[in-house]
């Protein structure tokens, strides 16, 4: 117990459920909710963008295409997002770079600069 000041927080328990599994959370819920000293906290949720057969949540980094997730690295996310949230555009090669991989812009800058004085 984590005490300050006369308040104290007692135990914490974090979960995430998929959308499959919306019945193991509704479980879960009945059983807390018995009891009258419990307190729900939920994050802010960013919305789910969805096309057609496939489900986007930004907030959590997931993609679900017919309910199955698609597992894709931080950096697949972050380019299938892109492309998703700029829809009908065209984007160069370029624009997706310096958008996605900020620390490689950086990266290549200071090595260009080095380079510049050497």
């Amino acid at each position: 117990m984590i005490g300050s000041g006369g308040d104290s927080i007692g135990r914490i328990l974090i979960v995430e459920f998929t959308e499959r599994n919306g019945s193991a959370f509704d479980e879960v819920m009945q059983v807390l909710n018995q009891h009258s000293n419990f307190e729900q906290l939920q994050l802010k949720n960013m919305p789910m963008l969805s096309l057609p057969g496939l489900d986007i949540y930004p907030d959590r980094r997931k993609v679900y295409r017919n309910s199955n997730e698609i597992n894709l690295t931080t950096k697949e996310f972050e380019i299938f997002y892109l492309l998703v949230i700029n829809k009908g555009q065209v984007l160069t090669y370029d624009q997706i770079y310096h958008k996605v991989d900020r620390q490689a812009q950086e990266r290549s800058h200071r090595l260009i600069e080095g380079m510049k004085q050497a």
